[in-house]
This record gives C-alpha cells, sequence and structure tokens, in this order.
C-alpha cells in the first residue's frame, strides 16, 4: 500500500475532485430539470376557393328564363397539427381574428390544449392536437377573383403552469 502511495500520491487531489464533481453533476442531473421546448406545427393549405354557378329556369308560365346562382366552397376546412416534442408540458392556444367584413365566418373547433411532455425514445406517440379550421357564408363583394385574406390564426404555446 505504500509503494502505491508513494507512486500515486500526486493524483489524490486530482481524485478527490473527480468524486466531488461527477458526485455534483449527478446530483444536478437527478434534479434539476431544464425544460426544452420543441413544438412542431403543420397546416393543411390555407386556400379556400368559393365557386359560383349560375342555371337559367324556364317559367312555362309567362316564357322567361329567370336566373338562379348557387355556390360551394372547394373545400371549407383545414387543420393545424401541433405535437410537443418538449420534455415538459405544454399549454397551446388557438385564436381566429377576422380581417375585414368579407360576410364569411371561420371557426376553430379547439381552442385551447394541453400537450403532454414527451417520452423518452417514443419519437412517434409524441402527444398532439389538431384544430380544424371551418369557412362558412357566400363571400360578399370584397373579395375579389384575385383573393384576399379574411383573416389571421394566432397560435401560442407556453409552458404548461403558465397563467396568462
Amino acid at each position: 500500500m505504500k509503494k502505491f502511495y508513494e507512486r500515486y500520491k500526486h493524483a489524490i487531489p486530482l481524485i478527490v475532485y473527480a468524486f466531488i464533481y461527477l458526485s455534483w453533476f449527478s446530483y444536478l442531473e437527478r434534479t434539476v430539470q431544464n425544460p426544452q421546448t420543441i413544438i412542431h406545427m403543420k397546416w393543411d393549405d390555407m386556400t379556400f376557393t368559393y365557386h359560383e354557378k349560375s342555371t337559367r329556369v324556364w317559367n312555362p308560365t309567362d316564357h322567361t328564363y329567370s336566373e338562379k346562382i348557387t355556390g360551394e366552397w372547394d373545400k371549407n376546412t383545414a387543420a393545424i397539427l401541433v405535437t410537443n416534442h418538449s420534455n415538459a408540458d405544454v399549454k397551446v392556444g388557438f385564436v381566429y381574428k377576422t380581417a375585414g367584413n368579407t360576410d364569411l365566418t371561420a371557426t376553430l373547433d379547439v381552442t385551447e390544449s394541453t400537450l403532454k411532455a414527451g417520452v423518452e425514445n417514443d419519437y412517434e406517440h409524441a402527444d398532439n392536437v389538431t384544430s380544424k379550421l371551418t369557412l362558412s357564408g357566400k363571400p360578399n363583394e370584397t373579395v375579389s377573383e384575385s383573393g384576399c385574406k379574411i383573416g389571421t390564426i394566432t397560435i401560442t404555446v407556453s409552458p404548461e403552469n403558465y397563467e396568462n
């Protein structure tokens, strides 16, 4: 033992410091959580097209035509998918705000959700939420054939325990 001590006595402080250092960082790793917020968002195409169709209807009583105009949307929904790949729970909020007066109504079916933290080594099953925008109504004359902005969607992501 004395030979060992004589040979490695200069390394004893280094061994002690290494032990303290490793113990300290091991403790920190177990007790201190540093949230990493990683959110993925996927938006469906938010382009909506309204098509009008005109048909002439024969009136046999007075032998005249009247015009009947019908319209429909090429689609009236689009989805937003938010996935939490963080190591902490997050709160997700969705808000739609109308831009201008277009006589259109748009709603989001989900306005708030709490997503659980990701599970280690389970990327494919990360918690997520989908909010679907639904558009209805007939556009008025302020909407041109070249299109216009009908509204904005704001998505907020905050720590689950955050109170606004």
